[in-house]
C-alpha cells in the first residue's frame, strides 16, 4: 500500500526546522565579542554572505563593527540569535 505523502515548498516550514540542532560551525564577531551559530542561520541573516558561501565554502567567520550609535543594541545580539 502507497502512503499519500504531502510535500510544500513554504516559508512556514521554516518555523518547523530545529535550528538549534544545527552544528554551530559558524562564529560572527561583533566588536571582536565572538557569538557561535551554525551557517545556515548566518547565511539567513546576510544575503551578501550567503552569496559568499557559493564561491568560497570554507568561510566559518565575519566580523561586524557597528557604527558607534549602535553600540549598545551589540548587547543583544546573542538574544536575536537565540
Amino acid at each position: 500500500m502507497i502512503e499519500n505523502i504531502e510535500f510544500s515548498l513554504s516559508y512556514k516550514n521554516y518555523y518547523n526546522l530545529p535550528l538549534d540542532k544545527y552544528n554551530k560551525n559558524f562564529t560572527i564577531y561583533v566588536n571582536n565579542k565572538a557569538y557561535q551559530t551554525s551557517r545556515q542561520i548566518a547565511d539567513l541573516l546576510s544575503p551578501n554572505l550567503c552569496k559568499l558561501h557559493f564561491s568560497d565554502e570554507s568561510i566559518t567567520e565575519i566580523s561586524i563593527y557597528p557604527k558607534e550609535k549602535e553600540q549598545k543594541e551589540v548587547d543583544y545580539f546573542q538574544d536575536f540569535l537565540s
